[in-house]
């Protein structure tokens, strides 16, 4: 069974502004197709990602985009936070490629907030899916059934 990734909370800003194919973690949103190298063996993702159009080599789609906490919830410790973003991801991943992750020939790691990044009100979870063996995709994922 395919388990998904958690990647921990990308670096704080003071990067040089990003160009148009240059976003941040906070800019991705669901549809965004992702150069991230090496992404099925990676411990932490970049600052910046490189984003291009899905017709052309990626290794990373982006099917998930959201504040799922609320601002007022206390840091539930990091299991909790986890199990949360799996849910989230699992469901969000059925939606949007049309079979159970669990099914399906993609794995997908995520983004959440740690401990620290919740204290400065990060509440975003990034759910990002790929080719198990990290291999190009030359294709979105959304609604293919595989």
């Amino acid at each position: 069974s395919n388990s998904p990734k958690a990647s921990g909370s990308p670096a704080a800003a003071g990067s040089p502004s990003p160009s148009a194919s240059q976003l941040t973690y906070d800019q991705l949103q669901p549809g965004d197709c992702l150069q991230i190298p090496s992404i099925n063996t990676i411990s932490s993702f970049p600052d910046m990602f490189t984003a291009v159009p899905c017709s052309q080599s990626h290794t990373g789609e982006v099917f998930f985009s959201g504040d799922i906490w609320p601002q007022s919830l206390a840091y539930p410790g990091d299991k909790k936070v986890s199990n949360q973003a799996v849910t989230r991801c699992d469901r969000a991943f059925t939606v949007y490629d049309g079979i159970l992750p669990s099914q399906s020939a993609y794995n997908y790691s995520y983004q959440l907030p740690d401990s620290a990044s919740w204290a400065l009100g990060d509440r975003l979870l990034q759910c990002i899916a790929y080719e198990s063996s990290g291999a190009p995709l030359y294709s979105s994922i959304k609604a293919s059934n595989q």
